[in-house]
């Protein structure tokens, strides 16, 4: 597990822990959607993707973060290694 994944996990942890709704990315195809995750537990029995990081599986059923148009979600994770001044996410991955 790589020390930024290990980062990851702990803010993951200490945001379950004072019940914040966190969401994490799925992708399908070219697309990213941003799925809740339950619990540390839930967490634990995500499979893991080609590069070794849980993510859920194509065919679980769960709410989006923008399931509730009246309430922004409390975090929201998106993976990317280059952000502008903006905290826009620059490129789409895939090299």
């Amino acid at each position: 597990m790589s020390v930024k994944h290990t980062r990851i996990k702990r803010k993951l942890i200490s945001v379950i822990l004072i019940e914040k709704e966190c969401f994490i990315p799925l992708i399908k195809n070219d697309d990213m959607d941003m799925v809740k995750l339950d619990s540390m537990s839930d967490y634990y029995s995500l499979p893991k993707n080609n590069w070794g990081i849980p993510e859920p599986g194509l065919s679980d059923n769960r709410a989006t973060c923008f399931d509730n148009k009246n309430q922004a979600p409390d975090l929201v994770i998106v993976p990317g290694l280059a952000f502008d001044r903006g905290g826009n996410r620059l490129g789409r991955g895939k090299g």
